[in-house]
């Protein structure tokens, strides 16, 4: 799953505690680890930082290798079942 314009957006949503205006945006053009979107997190030195971003439940394989890609952090996840 990708933040591209194929994608379904119906399977992600936003919840802006504080309220401010700034959240989560997605797509958002630029800073993609692969294609062109990505979700963004806006931000200001007046937010409370406390906005999050949910997403559909994932069908994961037990003993598949999965990445998240944050930033220029990436995680590798392994499903044991």
């Amino acid at each position: 799953m990708s933040f591209e314009l194929t994608e379904p957006y119906g399977y992600f949503s936003a919840l802006d505690i504080g309220n401010d205006g700034y959240s989560w945006v997605f797509p958002a053009a630029g800073d993609a680890h692969s294609g062109n979107y990505s979700a963004v997190y806006n931000n200001s030195t007046t937010n409370s930082h406390g906005d999050w971003l949910f997403s559909r439940c994932f069908e994961l394989t037990a003993g598949e290798t999965y990445e998240y890609h944050s930033g220029t952090k990436q995680v590798q996840l392994q499903i044991i079942m």
